[in-house]
């Protein structure tokens, strides 16, 4: 059976619309799946953020713990340290913590 050219170029044109719908296919099957990676890689680099948070508020705390423990056992050591404190610290609420005195203010500094 002969084929006519009308045939072929029919052919033709199918196979390249089959061609072009699985090229479509393929590419929105690889965007949906790198959409999913870079979920999955924010969700991990939010967990490990929040975990390196987590640590290092554990670190002050028992860094914090050592150093008020040391307080209570050595004078000389406890006024050293609030010494050091009352120089560092200038937050009025944070310096109550340590039983200090409000920071004193200079009158030319800007109020913010």
């Amino acid at each position: 059976m002969a084929k006519t050219i009308d045939d072929i170029k029919a052919k033709l044109e199918r196979l390249d619309r089959e061609a072009r719908e699985k090229k479509a296919k393929i590419e929105a099957e690889a965007k949906s799946r790198s959409e999913k990676l870079k979920n999955q890689l924010k969700r991990a680099e939010q967990h490990e953020k929040a975990k390196s948070r987590k640590d290092e508020t554990r670190r002050k705390i028992l860094a914090g713990s050592l150093v008020l423990d040391r307080m209570e056992k050595d004078e000389a050591f406890a006024t050293k340290f609030r010494g050091d404190l009352d120089r560092f610290l200038t937050r009025d609420i944070d310096r109550a913590l340590f039983d200090l005195k409000p920071a004193q203010h200079s009158p030319t500094s800007p109020k913010d």
